[in-house]
């Protein structure tokens, strides 16, 4: 406004003060405030602004209480005292027993409460995650699953191998018959014979008894290796799963601030439309909800990945319905000391390393046997003949066979020792029985390098499997340890996340009421809507790491812990 010449009569003598007082040729600024009133809320927090923060402020913050884990530190374990106890319960000669599983309870309901502060929505139905569910895709993982397919059908290989162990302490029989027509010095002949051999072993130096039990730890053995590949199929699932409904958390959270973003920049363009903003804003409001919406894309993206992993894992063509929406976190008591204590008791892997080194000794004896032992076989028969000439009656009798024969190596060779009775009544053409005894020995050169060869093997095996045993005590320790920490870390994570997240939230609030009093524009509100999706996606990718760190905390600790 510019000032009028001095000479100009003012209508009141405080402006012709002021003019007095302005120095000749400057000009004169007067700043007038323009108050816009926005639909539904302005006139409300015009009417009682604070009132209307506070409300606002306290609706926001209602849901933020954050729980403090900076005060969990891991319980130390040496390993000397771990390996002690494994060792010790291994040179007892009895399986780890199975314990009662420990049931770690949440301190409280939960350790982060359910998102309702991000379900802006109220009508959108949320289902938290379904144990049911879960162990549904379990299930099916499992029977679709190659490898414990295989692992069952060792199972009843091994089970065959236990029944011919114990058939081999059985006499074993067999049934002949005999038919035969020919011709002798030009005249015809028929003859007929039924015949039962049974061969029964008597001495074997305890080899038979040393195969069983061979036999009966394969058995475990196999078992025990099923349940490994049945814990790696349930952690797999798990992962897989919480990562599938993550992905689709995060799409329906991120699609709820897309569409909040496009009313924003609706409410930006009608400013513009009537020139109370200028079109740099507009372009500004655009390019950030350009950022939400390329987010919204990279997480549909992320969830064609996820169902993809889903569906391997549980073989399937075409991803099944998952119900679930939510993720949610529970506060667990757990400590580093009980878990390995758990992991020693129940992961399949020590079972199995000391199964091994049974096995391996049981399959020492057996080849030391094979190698040195003298073994005692009972071997008889008895038959019903006939037999004559076809010009003669046919002549009926009985024929009996028993002896013992002995087997003993020597070195790389073999002594075999026969000693028989025999007794025949005369067949067509005979006209008197036959009765005879005898005994045979025979020694074969070098016929047994093989067994000691197997011997030498036998005992390289027994050391390998003692050496495993001591390896798999250390990766399990390791293992549960790194599970462990990274489930402490997933905890501090959530809490960082979860804490950035409600700031974002507060954030974009306070933004929104700072543009409708014109403290700021808002373009500004959009560019805190792209910190607050981001930080949604930390948020939700921390509640997911949270359980898969579970997942395989308990996989780590053998399923052994009820979380």
């Amino acid at each position: 406004i510019r000032r009028p010449p001095r000479s100009t009569p003012s209508n009141s003598s405080a402006a012709s003060d002021v003019y007095k007082r302005q120095p000749e040729g400057r000009d004169l600024e007067i700043i007038l405030p323009i108050t816009y009133q926005a639909p539904d809320t302005a006139a409300d927090f015009r009417a009682q602004p604070m009132q209307f923060y506070n409300a606002l402020l306290a609706n926001s913050l209602s849901t933020m209480e954050l729980q403090d884990f900076s005060d969990r530190t891991p319980s130390a374990e040496t390993k000397e005292v771990l390996y002690e106890k494994a060792f010790a319960l291994a040179d007892k000669g009895k399986p780890l027993s199975e314990p009662e599983q420990i049931v770690t309870a949440p301190t409280k309901e939960t350790l982060f409460p359910p998102m309702s502060f991000l379900e802006w929505d109220e009508d959108s139905a949320i289902a938290p995650v379904d144990d049911r569910e879960l162990q549904y895709f379990i299930a099916l993982a499992m029977e679709n699953n190659q490898p414990t397919k295989v692992a069952k059908e060792e199972i009843e290989l091994a089970r065959l191998k236990v029944a011919e162990a114990q058939r081999n302490f059985l006499p074993a029989v067999k049934l002949q018959q005999y038919f035969a027509e020919g011709v002798a010095n030009f005249v015809g002949y028929d003859e007929r014979e039924s015949k039962i051999q049974v061969d029964q072993p008597l001495l074997y130096g305890g080899r038979l008894q040393d195969s069983l039990k061979q036999s009966q730890i394969n058995l475990e053995i196999t078992e025990k290796n099923y349940d490994r590949l049945k814990l790696d199929v349930i952690q797999k699932t798990e992962t897989a799963y919480y990562n599938l409904v993550a992905a689709k958390m995060l799409l329906g959270r991120q699609n709820q601030l897309y569409q909040e973003g496009r009313d924003l920049l609706s409410r930006v363009e009608k400013l513009a439309a009537a020139g109370m903003v200028i079109p740099l804003e507009v372009t500004s409001a655009k390019a950030w909800l350009e950022q939400i919406k390329f987010q919204l894309d990279s997480t549909r993206q992320e969830l064609f990945m996820a169902e993809l992993t889903f569906n391997q894992v549980l073989g399937v063509k075409e991803t099944p319905e998952v119900k679930s929406r939510l993720i949610e976190a529970k506060r667990l008591n757990l400590d580093l000391k009980s878990c390995l204590e758990v992991a020693m008791q129940h992961r399949p892997e020590i079972y199995l390393s000391e199964l091994l080194v049974k096995f391996n000794q049981y399959n020492k004896k057996v080849e030391t046997n094979k190698s040195s032992a003298l073994t005692v076989d009972l071997t008889s028969s008895y038959g019903y003949y006939e037999g004559a000439f076809k010009t003669e009656e046919m002549d009926s009798s009985k024929n009996w066979y028993v002896g013992f024969k002995a087997t003993l190596p020597w070195g790389g060779s073999t002594i075999n020792t026969t000693a028989s009775k025999e007794e025949t009544q005369p067949r067509y053409g005979q006209t008197a029985p036959t009765e005879s005894s005898s005994v045979t020995t025979e020694i074969n050169l070098w016929d047994n390098i093989a067994r000691v060869a197997d011997k030498k093997k036998a005992d390289i095996e027994l050391h390998r499997s003692i050496s495993d045993f001591d390896e798999t005590l250390k990766t399990i320790t390791f293992e549960v340890q790194d599970a462990f920490l990274n489930y402490e870390k997933a905890v501090l994570q959530l809490n960082t996340a979860k804490s950035d997240m409600t700031f974002r939230r507060n954030e974009l609030n306070i933004t929104k009421i700072r543009a409708l009093t014109g403290e700021t524009n808002l373009p500004s509100a959009l560019s805190s809507l792209v910190n607050l999706s981001d930080s949604l996606t930390k948020y939700i990718q921390a509640l997911a790491n949270y359980r898969i760190s579970l997942a395989n905390l308990k996989k780590a600790t053998g399923y052994g812990m009820k979380i």
